[in-house]
């Protein structure tokens, strides 16, 4: 019978071996709280070992922290940093964001992209653009 407080210690040992998804768990562990004393600067550096390492969704977490001064300054400029990386990176939720949010991209391809990837809101929006784009021809 699996339990969970089995689980903590794997995730603490692959974590120690740059695991990027390990990191990712334990950063949310102590971001949430959960198996683990909450803890925000914890998670960042979690987060940032994750992302260093390629996961899309420790990318997307440090552009919410640094958006939202949680475990470190809160930066502007850090926040859209990671939401260019974690786009680049192919997380869905950050390509959505920045065609959302950044006029000066290309809002169609960005929100196409986002769709591709299983974005429901881009695939709205996508099939939006056709029906518009149908009733002005």
């Amino acid at each position: 019978c699996a339990r969970i407080d089995d689980a903590l210690p794997l995730y603490e040992r692959a974590a120690e071996k740059g695991h990027p998804a390990a990191l990712y768990t334990l950063a949310t562990f102590y971001s949430d709280g959960l198996l683990l004393p909450q803890s925000d600067t914890k998670a960042v550096s979690l987060y940032r070992q994750a992302a260093e390492r390629g996961h899309p969704d420790a990318m997307y977490r440090l552009h919410e922290f640094c958006l939202n001064g949680w475990g470190l300054p809160q930066s502007a400029k850090d926040a859209d940093q990671w939401l260019e990386r974690a786009a680049q990176a192919s997380h869905p939720h950050s390509i959505f964001l920045l065609a959302m949010t950044h006029p000066t991209l290309e809002k169609p391809v960005l929100l196409a992209r986002a769709a591709q990837l299983g974005h429901v809101v881009a695939m709205h929006e996508v099939g939006t653009y056709h029906l518009q784009a149908a009733n002005e021809a």
